[in-house]
């Protein structure tokens, strides 16, 4: 069975810095990420939408312009992404031919755009562009309070209402300092809470030499932001239904209603068991939606490691009148769940058979590498992960699935 995840090896500079590298023998291409260990989750508590700002703003503040960088790596073939912000860290990434001199000069790029940088330009412009972001993303003030009052019931206890808005507030844009972008980009924006992942035809001692001499390799105080403990256990929620009528709020609707609902699961040790459960839950709600009700086209389970406990919610638009069907059916799955253990079988065994036949490029396996190191800070290997899915019983998903039960839920329906 082919393993590209197996394949990495791990190197670590005296600096602190991580690097993750898989040699593709043969290959014309470098595919180098670099992650950031702070995201949102480390904004101050006034400073919501901290580093999602900073991000915006390493690529304006290079000694080049964003422009020539873009330039470079597209002129070559390639291309690059100058950052993305999630809970827990930042994503850069690019890509260009497996050639020592480009490499040189993309690390250049990118260290120089993340390491050691005055962020004075052009914060006026890209605080414009972030609210428009936050307009374009809530529509109107009563759809962001709605879900910071949902996340703060679903979150209570924890720090993660704000953080998982990402954007932070248009209050807390407005007001927000140079010195507060630069304050948490010179904590944070270090060497030794970065961990760079490498997909590349070249050899591996090679890219390490070559990235231990450019900037990322300099010395620094050593720094490293820490995943959140994860609770094995999760409490009822204080509210678990609310409902907004948007004539109320003078919003000219469409006849359709917006149904969600949303809670939390305790971390498991063997954290697939989640995978397993949202699949059986979207094949059940599946088959109740569309096949013998057809009340809506589009509604799904999702779910969403958050650190401390993974999140699952049921969401989607449904015809005014129907949103009470699909409440109850949301509840009958949920209950029906102990009833399908034959369907957990054939999901489990699914997910086995898709595991022996990884079919992916050097982009796909340096994202997902990625994901592995900013969320559990390692790689994990399809030959870990079928080991894993094999070892989950049915009792498992019984477990995990009481904690769906409607005291630790938060229903929230958006009516015309």
């Amino acid at each position: 069975m082919w393993d590209p995840y197996a394949d990495f090896k791990k190197f670590v500079l005296a600096n602190g810095l991580e690097i993750f590298i898989s040699h593709w023998s043969g290959k014309p291409w470098i595919k180098l990420g670099c992650i950031v260990h702070a995201g949102s989750f480390h904004d101050p508590s006034d400073g919501d939408g901290v580093a999602h700002f900073v991000e915006h703003l390493v690529s304006e503040n290079a000694p080049v312009s964003l422009e020539d960088m873009e330039y470079f790596f597209q002129h070559l073939g390639g291309g690059c992404d100058f950052g993305s912000t999630r809970i827990f860290d930042a994503r850069y990434t690019f890509k260009i031919p497996a050639n020592v001199i480009h490499l040189q000069s993309g690390l250049q790029y990118f260290s120089d755009m993340l390491l050691g940088s005055n962020l004075i330009k052009h914060i006026e412009e890209e605080r414009d562009i972030i609210i428009q972001e936050w307009h374009d993303r809530h529509t109107v003030q009563c759809f962001y309070d709605e879900i910071l009052h949902q996340n703060t019931v679903v979150f209570d206890g924890f720090n993660l209402a704000k953080p998982y808005l990402i954007l932070g507030s248009v209050s807390s844009l407005n007001e927000m300092s140079q010195s507060v972008l630069q304050d948490f980009y010179d904590e944070y924006y270090v060497p030794s809470n970065m961990s760079l992942v490498v997909v590349t035809g070249l050899p591996c001692d090679q890219v390490v030499e070559i990235i231990g001499k450019s900037d990322f390799g300099q010395s620094c105080t050593y720094f490293r932001t820490e995943i959140p403990n994860s609770v094995t256990s999760v409490h009822p929620l204080r509210e678990t239904c609310r409902k907004m009528c948007m004539s109320e709020h003078g919003i000219r609707a469409i006849d359709r209603c917006l149904y969600r609902n949303a809670g939390k699961v305790p971390h498991m040790p063997n954290q697939l068991v989640v995978l397993i459960l949202r699949e059986m839950l979207n094949d059940m709600i599946f088959k109740e939606v569309r096949g013998k009700r057809g009340v809506t086209y589009n509604f799904a389970s999702f779910d969403r490691f958050l650190g401390y406990f993974t999140e699952i919610t049921f969401e989607g638009w449904v015809e005014f009148g129907a949103e009470r069907v699909i409440s109850d059916i949301v509840k009958n799955v949920i209950n029906n769940i102990n009833q399908k253990e034959e369907l957990f079988d054939k999901i489990k065994e699914a997910f086995i058979q898709n595991l022996k036949m990884i079919d992916v490029n050097g982009e796909g396996l340096r994202n997902r590498t990625m994901s592995d190191i900013a969320n559990s800070r390692r790689i994990i290997s399809a030959q870990e992960e079928i080991e894993q899915f094999r070892a989950i019983t049915f009792d498992d998903i019984i477990y995990i699935a009481s904690f769906l039960s409607p005291e630790y839920r938060y229903e929230y329906i958006q009516v015309p």
